[in-house]
């Protein structure tokens, strides 16, 4: 399978069409021409090569398809407002909507829904995104997980935060682990010390 060429929604689409049945994949044109092939190969290396060319074709790569959908996953979703819950309704495993970034707590991902039909949110100060901090009680975030759930600008945000990991309320955790969007892996922060 080749997805590089593919958009987003496709890729979306293949990974959802895996899980619910794999076998719909297989393109059934190919697996008949590479029949053929190793049906007609007179030279022994030639027909292992056709044989093994037609094992690949009647198998399916998970892995190619659920990596591709990490890859593209988050961005689509936002732009098609596209919770995680919806995802996971479908089949898709909460391990691979977290290393997607599209699952990070249970608290931001409905805070995230519930703001997905909302349109720009009122201007929020550093101490209203301090005490929404103040509320979270398990887990880790990161900044855009504040942003979606409470809303401020980027730098009210990073001040409210900073303010917060000075006096020891929250810890920096360090990048998110297994990062596979668009440029450097978002920050991790967590309450306590």
């Amino acid at each position: 399978m080749s997805n590089a060429t593919l958009d987003p929604e496709a890729i979306v689409r293949q990974y959802l069409l895996f899980l619910e049945d794999p076998s719909r994949l297989i393109d059934e044109a190919e697996v008949r021409r590479l029949e053929g092939e190793a049906s007609g190969a007179t030279d022994p290396i030639e027909r292992l090569k056709a044989l093994a060319a037609l094992a690949r074709a009647r198998s399916v790569d998970g892995s190619a398809y659920e990596q591709a959908f990490v890859r593209v996953a988050r961005g689509w979703a936002s732009d098609n407002a596209i919770p995680a819950s919806t995802f996971a309704e479908l089949g898709v495993p909460e391990a691979t909507l977290r290393t997607a970034g599209l699952l990070t707590s249970a608290k931001s991902s409905a805070a995230r829904s519930r703001r997905s039909t909302g349109g720009r949110g009122r201007s929020v100060s550093a101490k209203e995104i301090q005490a929404h901090i103040a509320t979270l009680t398990h887990g880790s975030f990161t900044l855009a997980d504040i942003a979606s759930s409470v809303g401020g600008s980027p730098m009210t945000i990073r001040k409210a935060v900073d303010g917060l990991v000075q006096s020891g309320t929250l810890r920096r955790l360090g990048p998110t682990p297994k990062w596979a969007g668009p440029g450097r892996a978002p920050i991790l922060f967590t309450l306590g010390k």
